[in-house]
């Protein structure tokens, strides 16, 4: 299964990080081949979740369908998923009446918290679509080493996370109860699935045994996508930093790229429009809470932008030092606008060069670039393909 871009209806995205949890697989067995010798084998487990029909939806208000929930302590203190109506959290709409709440607050120092929601087995019989939008109202508040995971499965054994929090989500204020909640709506986009197939569902609360905050959950929905606006994008690492050799890729909280190269471009890639995107940077395999930013963009509908990555990272070993930084320019090209031509995109992303001037020697013989500084686009040069001559020169033009 693939994870595509996930949106999030207060204007930010996370998507997905890949983490296996074979801890709590159930070791199912292999389900038949068909819908119906699927459910027949579920049904034989003696842990049988029950099965419920795409598109779901549970609110928790009716204890006949939430109590179909399962819930897993992780840790075994007996601190795991709660639903009801904790008047410890005075909540802003869209939340109301009962809700999902995980609280290592409330458990107190020295006890480990980490549980599993799990939703009913979504029977997707009725999904004749390509992709499946997992959507609800939460607030995450996040101390310390805390984290939460979405996970999904197609057969209760095998999960994949299709986003990882480790930041705040909505947000609440204080120390001690009540708290004033603001929650935010959140939309998974994910594709993979077919009309034979099941989709296992599950929110992973973790404090890591650290005294942490809570996660609070609401109006859970599966069901198809709603057609999204996108943008055309390709990303390029720039950043000469040796901290940063390589690369991984977070938008807002969930893993996008990983190992990408100094001096390696990606493809141009299909991305939401219209809303906010938080990325941040980090060092291959260093994990999000080491990362640089997070630095918000927003593209335009039907646009297509060119994005690099440049400047450093470390706090000393560069004189000069620029800034670590996102740039991104507006008018990109996927092909040239003249037939036989090249068009080629200049950009300075030289940090311990001054302000400078190109020249071409061979055709123009002259300057084609003027006062150029670091973060700057030139634009494109529309080029007739053929060998060219470039001599980099201070702004004066008189040293190369």
């Amino acid at each position: 299964m693939k994870t595509l871009w996930n949106k999030i209806t207060r204007k930010a995205m996370p998507l997905l990080i890949m983490m296996a949890l074979p801890f709590f697989s159930f070791g199912y067995p292999e389900t038949g081949n068909n819908q119906e010798e699927k459910k027949e084998t579920i049904a034989e487990r003696d842990d049988a979740p029950v099965i419920v029909s795409f598109p779901f939806f549970q609110d928790f208000e009716d204890p006949d369908t939430f109590g179909d929930w399962i819930i897993i302590d992780g840790a075994g203190d007996g601190f795991v998923w709660q639903v009801d109506d904790n008047d410890n959290f005075d909540l802003q709409l869209p939340m109301e009446g009962n809700f999902a709440n995980i609280d290592s607050d409330a458990a107190g120092s020295g006890n480990d918290v980490w549980s599993i929601l799990q939703a009913p087995v979504i029977d997707l019989a009725n999904f004749d679509d390509d992709l499946i939008a997992i959507s609800f109202d939460h607030h995450y508040r996040h101390l310390g080493s805390s984290e939460a995971n979405v996970l999904v499965s197609p057969d209760g054994e095998t999960w994949e996370t299709i986003v990882s929090y480790n930041s705040d989500q909505g947000s609440s204020a204080g120390f001690s109860g009540p708290f004033e909640v603001t929650p935010v709506s959140e939309m998974l986009i994910i594709d993979g699935y077919a009309d034979e197939d099941f989709l296992y569902l599950r929110f992973e609360y973790n404090d890591n045994g650290s005294w942490a905050w809570y996660w609070l959950i609401d109006n859970v929905s599966v069901d198809v996508a709603p057609d999204m606006e996108t943008a055309r994008v390709q990303i390029i690492h720039n950043s000469a930093d040796a901290l940063v050799d390589q690369v991984d890729i977070f938008v807002n909280g969930g893993l996008f790229l990983e190992e990408v190269g100094f001096r390696q471009a990606t493809p141009f890639l299909d991305v939401p429009a219209g809303v906010d995107l938080d990325l941040v940077v980090t060092p291959a395999g260093a994990g999000i809470e080491n990362g640089v930013g997070p630095v918000t963009v927003q593209f335009d509908p039907d646009e297509t932008y060119v994005v690099v990555a440049a400047g450093n990272v470390s706090a000393e070993g560069y004189d000069p030092s620029e800034p670590f930084g996102l740039f991104a320019f507006p008018a990109g090209q996927e092909e040239a606008g003249e037939p036989g031509n090249t068009d080629v995109l200049v950009f300075h992303g030289s940090t311990d060069a001054p302000t400078v001037s190109v020249w071409e020697t061979a055709f123009v013989n002259g300057e084609i670039i003027g006062d150029f500084a670091f973060g700057d686009f030139a634009g494109y040069l529309e080029l007739a393909t053929q060998d060219y001559i470039l001599e980099i020169r201070d702004a004066s033009g008189e040293t190369t």
